[in-house]
């Protein structure tokens, strides 16, 4: 089962209020290093994301469960003392386009970290009926939650702890209620995409455009500040080679004239064609190669990350989204009618439906984001979570992406697409890249080199 169904009981904990009697720290020195005594001071509230300690620990390189990790938060807002450290980072760190390249966005992640991480002491809960520190780490140890944090700070070991005295949920769509507001502005392109495009032909009569986008590096993942899941560790990552991205998902109307079937539930011919099986997916792209005499096949997990985020390393906060979300490939249970494609503005690569409520299925196998630099990545070279349906079907998980999940829409954000065509977080739909016969085209002045570096 995919790590992420493991947190379908933290939709309750959006309006989460716990209670916690002053001064009922634990002794866990062995788990924390924090003093057993709990500590004095004045009772203060502070606001950011709370997610489990071993998110930000580069050398481990899968989801699985560790008990002697933490939770921890990383604050946005607070005393005055956070306000003013908030304040000096964004001035030192923030560049004035709103828009973060590579090492601005680690440089910017690093100082929040170092300089505003808390981890939790340990506390226990006089109402048996809710967590205590255990129990609040295992509800955000697979995905994180915005919380407002009232207790008492102190520090010891070189580490800022806070000793909760209450905890109040804070729903993902009131973080702009301290999230700064250049944080929440739409992506620019650092590089435009090229104005070449290449026309598919379907058949002699149906085609469709692909946008040339740059080679380029960026920070894939997301950052500790915003909230995230597991799954989504923010690293390095170097594209050498430009390529050809569709504009639009592949249509019922185009797949139906390659491959003579049509799987989805909202019919529709300028529809996105839905829960297609990977064997039909890849047969559709072996047409279209031999047709266009060029390389058609699905987009990398990276591909998809960096197109959607048009080649920035800016933190991918949902409101950023808004006017390119579009309601395709709406699950009949959401009560909401699904829209044909193009309905809603491209993002600044001109690329429609890049975040919907469909979830595009990458060429990639499931798994977490690899925690330190890659080059060119093409995910496992085998499967590496496997699913299995009551009716005896199974079979790997390929990385799925841009899709709506508890109301939130991000490119960072990750899904899973079966093999069979199922899924797990949304419809799978799917768009196509071609490769560039000119690796490093459209990336003006930089060699593969100067992009490795």
């Amino acid at each position: 089962m995919l790590t992420r169904i493991l947190t379908c009981s933290l939709a309750c904990a959006l309006a989460l209020l716990f209670t916690v009697a002053p001064g009922q720290a634990a002794d866990d020195q062995t788990t924390t290093g924090a003093a057993a005594s709990a500590p004095t001071g004045p009772v203060v509230t502070i606001k950011g994301n709370v997610y489990c300690q071993r998110a930000m620990v580069p050398p481990l390189g899968t989801c699985e469960r560790n008990s002697t990790y933490i939770p921890i938060l990383v604050a946005m807002d607070g005393t005055a003392e956070i306000k003013a450290q908030v304040a000096a980072i964004l001035k030192e760190y923030w560049p004035a386009n709103n828009t973060l390249d590579l090492d601005q966005a680690r440089k910017l992640n690093d100082a929040w970290c170092e300089k505003l991480t808390y981890c939790f002491t340990p506390f226990d809960i006089q109402d048996k009926q809710l967590p205590n520190r255990d129990k609040l780490h295992h509800e955000i140890e697979f995905g994180s939650h915005y919380m407002a944090v009232t207790g008492v700070l102190s520090e010891k070991d070189g580490k800022k702890w806070i000793t909760p005295t209450k905890l109040e949920g804070i729903r993902w769509y009131e973080k702009d209620t301290f999230v700064p507001a250049q944080m929440l502005l739409p992506d620019k392109p650092l590089v435009q995409a090229g104005d070449k495009k290449i026309t598919l032909q379907v058949t002699d009569k149906l085609s469709f455009n692909c946008i040339l986008l740059p080679a380029g590096k960026f920070w894939m993942g997301s950052p500790f500040y915003q909230i995230r899941y597991q799954d989504e560790f923010p690293h390095e990552v170097v594209l050498t080679k430009s390529y050809y991205m569709a504009e639009i998902p592949v249509t019922q109307e185009m797949f139906e004239a390659v491959i003579s079937k049509n799987p989805s539930t909202n019919i529709g011919p300028q529809f996105p064609v839905e829960n297609v099986p990977m064997a039909d997916i890849q047969e559709f792209c072996r047409i279209l190669s031999e047709k266009n005499h060029r390389k058609v096949r699905l987009p990398t997990d990276a591909e998809f990350e960096y197109a959607a985020q048009v080649g920035t390393s800016s933190p991918c906060f949902h409101e950023k989204y808004v006017d390119q979300f579009s309601y395709v490939a709406v699950k009949k249970a959401e009560g909401i009618p699904s829209n044909p494609i193009k309905t809603k503005q491209p993002n600044a690569w001109g690329l429609y439906d890049m975040v919907s409520c469909g979830w595009h299925t990458t060429g990639d196998y499931k798994m977490c984001n690899f925690r330190g630099k890659e080059v060119d990545p093409t995910g496992p070279a085998r499967p590496v979570q496997q699913y299995a349906d009551k009716d005896g079907s199974h079979g790997p998980l390929y990385k799925s992406r841009g899709g709506w999940y508890y109301g939130k829409v991000r490119p960072n954000q990750h899904g899973a697409n079966k093999d069979n065509g199922g899924y797990y977080e949304g419809i799978a739909i799917f768009r196509v890249v071609v490769e560039a016969e000119s690796p490093a085209a459209s990336a003006p002045g930089l060699t593969v080199e100067d992009i490795k570096k």
